[in-house]
């Protein structure tokens, strides 16, 4: 993992270990029409404001050859799926989360002297249950625009295979009806 973080690569293009992947470009306001939001915590409204800068989002989806999935809202977040459509690893505000027996734990990045390590941080139960409503929030958002007439397709690999979008569409809307934390990070 890289000591200093930089923008992420070109997924459509590299993210060569999901076999299926798409990109779409979604206008702005389908995404950040929130007024009617129950947010205590505020968890959503944070991940929301960097969608308030520009006319257009990035939704990138990828599957890999084990099914498992992960899908990108722009940079971040990022939620990582398990082929039983469990959520293994989330990168949300700057902060990467990891499923541990069922439950998601912070991974704090202390300096080490140049290395790169974590250590598990344990989240109080309603930062979890925050976390896990806009998890649920943006996979409707997803769902929701993927269905849309205003999406632009920028790419899809295999390019002459559409077929797996309509399987994806199916788990992502599953998914955003309700989801479980895994027990693991791993796939």
């Amino acid at each position: 993992m890289a000591i200093r973080q930089q923008r992420r690569e070109n997924l459509l293009l590299e993210a060569t270990a999901y076999t299926r992947r798409a990109l779409f470009r979604i206008p702005r306001a389908g995404l950040c029409d929130i007024r009617e939001l129950s947010d205590p915590n505020g968890v959503l409204r944070e991940w929301l404001s960097p969608f308030r800068q520009s006319a257009h989002w990035e939704l990138f989806v990828g599957m890999r050859s084990d099914d498992s999935w992960s899908i990108y809202f722009d940079e971040q977040p990022v939620l990582q799926f398990n082929f039983e459509d469990r959520l293994r690893r989330l990168y949300a505000d700057n902060q990467r989360y990891a499923a541990v027996e069922g439950r998601l734990r912070l991974l704090d990045r202390p300096a080490r002297g140049g290395q790169v390590t974590f250590a598990e941080v344990e989240v109080d139960a309603m930062r979890h249950q925050s976390v896990l409503a806009a998890c649920q929030w943006f996979l409707q958002a997803a769902a929701d625009a993927l269905q849309s007439v205003s999406i632009h397709r920028v790419g899809l690999i295999p390019s002459d295979d559409e077929s797996w979008l309509v399987w994806f569409q199916q788990r992502l809307r599953r998914a955003a009806d309700g989801f479980e934390v895994a027990s693991t990070p791993s796939a």
